[in-house]
């Protein structure tokens, strides 16, 4: 079977994202779309082995590469001087692209909207590592998406999957006890910062009570054993790792912590900002922030996971299951209420049923 690959537009103004699409599924009028955003350093390329299995499970697979990465536009200096000053503006500008992007993908290619059964069809989003900065962003400043925008999306958007996301994307700092690869005194440039990320990251790490979601237990190690990354080929290598992509963006967020995904109007070493008592049919948000210094809390805790959603309250999955990195005290309160996000720790494609 052969994909297509294509660029796609994130504006009126000709910046346009690279993707590869397994396309529609022969014969089936039902199929779920998933678009998947890729993480830091490792381009879409990551999960071109998925490709094959799509259409077996009733899925189309478009894996773009993030702005920044090989075939979609790179960020201009100020774009970027707005990341190393934490602008809120980057990320209202990211979540309008990335809702741009996908309401222009379901327009051209017409694919089917959720099933009345909520089972079937719509389109799913899943951002992998430092990838959930990007669907967050559409989630988090709603007021940067235009009406018509919304709207499109609204009858399509179906469910949204965190995929082994870190910590900083929620505002969380780096186990104090841990090892971070952001800040190894011996890495002395960006370019050995992530040649060593690419080693870590795709390492393998042993904990001996993982259900007791200890983070004492953790294994710190420098380097994990039999690192994915030494399995590639050279030529693999070109296509799914790029150190100077993400050297040029990711570093700043992920050295610095200058700001958290969900709300960046909270600096992230504070601590998590979650949106609460969102009135049923308002676009009107009210901040709740808990912080090492003063746990603050809101009566009626709802974090606010999707703007498509608001109106029918149709929710993101009809379950939820949490990650070993998730902190405990933000994993218990998303367990204890009715929320709209689907959050896993592995990708199965059971995630649909």
């Amino acid at each position: 079977m052969s994909y297509t690959t294509g660029v796609g537009p994130v504006d009126a103004n000709s910046t346009v994202l690279f993707f590869t699409d397994s396309g529609p599924v022969a014969g089936s009028t039902d199929y779920t779309t998933v678009v998947i955003f890729h993480g830091s350093t490792f381009t879409g390329h990551t999960f071109h082995k998925l490709l094959p299995m799509a259409a077996e499970n009733n899925l189309r697979l478009v894996i773009p590469n993030r702005r920044g990465y090989a075939g979609s536009t790179k960020y201009t200096d100020e774009e970027l001087a707005e990341i190393t000053a934490g602008k809120t503006e980057f990320l209202q500008r990211l979540g309008s692209e990335s809702a741009y992007f996908l309401a222009w993908f379901i327009k051209t290619n017409n694919i089917p909207k959720i099933g009345a059964d909520g089972k079937s069809g719509g389109l799913a989003t899943i951002g992998w590592s430092f990838g959930i900065t990007t669907p967050l962003a559409i989630l988090s400043h709603p007021e940067a998406i235009p009406k018509e925008t919304y709207d499109s999306l609204e009858p399509y958007f179906r469910q949204m999957i965190f995929y082994d996301p870190p910590n900083i994307a929620f505002g969380y700092d780096q186990p104090p006890e841990g090892y971070n690869p952001w800040i190894d005194p011996e890495l002395k440039t960006v370019e050995e910062i992530f040649d060593n990320f690419g080693y870590w990251v795709s390492g393998y790490y042993d904990h001996p009570d993982l259900a007791s979601r200890s983070l004492s237990g953790l294994d710190f190690s420098k380097r994990g054993a039999r690192p994915s990354i030494k399995n590639m080929t050279p030529d693999d290598m070109k296509l799914t790792f790029d150190g100077e992509a993400a050297g040029k963006m990711e570093f700043h967020m992920c050295v610095f912590f200058v700001f958290p995904t969900i709300d960046s109007s909270v600096s992230a070493k504070s601590g998590i900002s979650l949106l609460c008592n969102i009135p049923s049919g308002s676009r009107q948000r009210q901040h709740c922030t808990t912080t090492r210094r003063s746990r603050r809390s809101c009566q009626s805790w709802k974090l606010y996971i999707s703007f498509v959603l608001r109106l029918t309250g149709i929710v993101c999955g009809d379950f939820l299951r949490t990650n070993a990195w998730l902190p405990s005290d933000l994993s218990a309160l998303l367990r204890s209420k009715e929320q709209t996000i689907l959050y896993v720790g592995l990708v199965r494609y059971s995630f649909l049923d």
